[in-house]
């Protein structure tokens, strides 16, 4: 993983559906450069990425619940933390107060305290789903004590970013920098030590961005457009943006 230049801290390998094999992904040259962070919905796509990931040093599987399946775990909590253990990273867990499922609420911030009690215990990083559920989400973080803390694709405004900032939480900048204003206000607001990039998983372009699918957008090299863009908002070059988010990235996830 330190031999790579770019990093996708927070993607669904689920979206790279018929695609392609994670293993086969690593054997272009375009690709090859490139480490993941494959996030978990649930126990079972911890699993599949787990196995999809072994063998392959670029991609990490990390365990979460993601706060649409809370309600599908309530009462489950003592099964999680043999998977934290195993797992470099939990992620991704949180709040969400837009898309979630109905049923998911009453349970989501029972299975989220559960899992940073647990990424405290375990000292492993979290990336955190906050939409919606910003406020919420902060207050729960700080009393939970974890650290190296991750908000994954913020949505947000620079002065809630800048309570998470002063409890030191690293910010992903998602596929829409580049295509929307906010996104890119955020980019250039924060502090070039606490930027990693994401895509949040191959189908996430075609929504941000109002976009029809392409093929790129099905290889981890994806990641790059990402990098390109957040650049260009942040008036860098692409060589400057990718050093200093590469020593980010290690230093959050210590891998």
């Amino acid at each position: 993983m330190r031999s790579c230049d770019y990093f996708d801290a927070h993607t669904h390998i689920e979206n790279f559906g018929e695609y392609q094999s994670i293993p086969a992904l690593f054997k272009s040259n375009i690709n090859e450069n490139i480490g993941l962070l494959m996030m978990a919905m649930d126990t079972p796509s911890y699993l599949e990425a787990a196995n999809a990931g072994r063998g392959c040093k670029n991609a990490v599987a990390a365990f979460g619940i993601h706060p649409w399946r809370a309600h599908l775990y309530h009462g489950k909590a003592d099964e999680f933390e043999k998977y934290v253990r195993e797992a470099a990273v939990v992620g991704e867990i949180g709040l969400c107060g837009k898309w979630a499922p109905e049923e998911s609420e009453p349970f989501q911030q029972e299975v989220f305290e559960r899992l940073l009690f647990l990424s405290k215990k375990y000292s492993r990083p979290v990336s955190v789903h906050t939409v919606g559920r910003e406020a919420e989400c902060f207050d729960i973080i700080k009393a939970s004590g974890a650290a190296n803390v991750c908000i994954h694709w913020f949505h947000g405004d620079p002065a809630a970013a800048k309570k998470y900032l002063d409890l030191g939480c690293y910010f992903s900048i998602g596929p829409d920098v580049g295509s929307s204003d906010e996104a890119d206000r955020l980019a250039r607001y924060l502090p070039r030590e606490r930027i990693l990039m994401e895509t949040d998983g191959a189908d996430c372009f075609t929504w941000a961005r109002k976009c029809k699918k392409s093929p790129w957008q099905y290889e981890p090299s994806a990641i790059i457009d990402v990098y390109y863009r957040a650049a260009r908002a942040r008036g860098e070059s692409l060589d400057t943006l990718s050093l200093y988010v590469k020593e980010n990235f290690l230093s959050f996830t210590g891998l």
